[in-house]
């Protein structure tokens, strides 16, 4: 019973995943202009869908000296911003009332984050690597993947979780990969986009407990670093698309209890993890 349950909810994780967006439909990263668009437009072919161009200005501004992550081919002249546009492919999540770098960094910006769990085997309890970013919301570590990490995402992942936590997994293969594809964000535009990998490990809660916890990334807007204990609040509250890939990651869990929990701890580490889902 148990495992048809996972599995359904697995399922329908990964369809809300390649659904039509809704964060990035009805909300904005910091800055970013109303979005127009309406619950009933669903369709780039719309007649009346006419998206506003954004690009955030102290990334995509006059005089501004581009970073070497943003869309260097982003025109700088205006009367070519739209045909520059009108070829890019777009966001498979469906329309988003905006269209233009906003403050991404390209067409298809490829991101990775590291679901780092521990396991207390006596209460059952599962708790989480998270960061509370400056906004006030926590999430899992993680960011864009690098020059020279295109064909390994795992290296990105793992650099992330160092520069923003501390904690260097490098030396430790990951459970899973989770999730790779296409995510809902507050950032996302018709024409550029986060897709994510999403890597699980599972580290010992002694280790773990163990570790020292800093913000090392405090330039990026962290406000903290915890091992957080999780619920179904915690979870469902997570930035973006990290409620999804956090259950994902549970059902992975579940799924192959038996490596990571005695006979004794299974039921409850079970119990407490279809709980949270």
């Amino acid at each position: 019973m148990n495992s048809t349950r996972l599995s359904k909810l697995r399922d329908d994780l990964m369809s809300c995943l390649a659904s039509n967006h809704v964060i990035s439909r009805t909300s904005g990263g910091a800055g970013y202009p109303e979005r127009a668009i309406t619950p009933d437009i669903s369709s780039y072919d719309d007649p009346r869908y006419s998206p506003r161009i954004y690009a955030d200005p102290k990334l995509y501004g006059p005089g501004v000296s581009r970073a070497p992550w943003v869309d260097q081919n982003y025109p700088t002249d205006a009367a070519e911003i739209q045909e520059y546009l009108s070829g890019l492919p777009k966001n498979p999540g469906g329309p988003t009332g905006l269209i233009g770098p906003g403050s991404i960094g390209g067409p298809v910006q490829w991101a990775a984050d590291p679901m780092v769990f521990s396991i207390d085997h006596a209460s059952g309890e599962i708790f989480q690597i998270q960061i509370q970013r400056a906004s006030g919301l926590w999430a899992a570590p993680g960011g864009f993947v690098d020059s020279g990490e295109e064909d390994n995402h795992r290296l990105a992942a793992v650099r992330e979780l160092l520069e923003e936590t501390g904690l260097d997994l490098s030396n430790r293969e990951p459970e899973a990969l989770i999730y790779k594809g296409l995510v809902d964000d507050p950032r996302n535009t018709d024409s550029h986009y986060f897709q994510v990998s999403t890597y699980l490990f599972v580290v010992p809660l002694e280790e773990v407990k163990s570790f020292p916890f800093a913000v090392q990334d405090a330039h990026e807007g962290i406000r903290a670093v915890e091992l957080r204990a999780l619920t179904k609040e915690r979870v469902s509250t997570l930035f973006a698309s990290h409620p999804h890939c956090t259950k994902l990651s549970l059902i992975y869990l579940g799924e192959h209890i038996e490596r990571y929990c005695t006979m004794e701890s299974r039921e409850r580490v079970l119990t407490n993890l279809l709980g949270i889902l």
